[in-house]
């Protein structure tokens, strides 16, 4: 796809768990993209308060966590960020969404029930919920803090109907 998650998705033909994963991805592809579109420099590096990460430290730490995600599911190595610039790592994102996206449609409610994800800290494996909770829902909130860093630094995000997925 040219612009992954200009629009967000039509929902999934089908009720499973592998699909409800599928839409809350699609749902992270479309809110990342409205949030990092059309971030100026000065964004970029903008941090609220010294101790804090500023938007591209976030951005870095978004790529690991949807990385970590498409790893866990889908059983691969995946690339890097330190090389990439803040529009590499953010195309990077996208299209790592965009495809653990497409494998979660095909994806049976029982190979997903085998799917796990291994937290070297505590060097233990959990079902693949745990990246609801864990990873995703990390990914979503740190999503909102540059929706919040990019208003206070005087570059609003882009009017959107986040309930359609659809730009206004």
């Amino acid at each position: 796809m040219a612009n992954p998650y200009y629009n967000l998705p039509a929902p999934p033909d089908k009720v499973s768990a592998a699909t409800v994963l599928q839409r809350l991805i699609d749902a992270l592809g479309f809110r990342y993209r409205v949030a990092t579109e059309a971030l100026q420099p000065d964004d970029i590096l903008y941090r609220p308060v010294p101790s804090s990460m500023n938007i591209e430290e976030v951005n870095m730490h978004i790529f690991h966590l949807v990385s970590s995600s498409s790893k866990s599911i889908r059983t691969e190595s995946g690339g890097t960020y330190m090389t990439q610039t803040f529009a590499e790592a953010r195309g990077s994102i996208l299209d790592i969404l965009e495809d653990l996206s497409a494998y979660l449609a095909q994806l049976s409610d029982e190979e997903l029930r085998t799917k796990t994800v291994y937290l070297k800290r505590m060097d233990q494996s959990f079902s693949f919920w745990y990246l609801i909770n864990g990873y995703i829902s990390d990914a979503l909130t740190h999503v909102g803090q540059i929706n919040s860093w990019r208003r206070m630094s005087g570059n609003p995000v882009p009017k959107i109907s986040p309930f359609t997925g659809q730009p206004l």
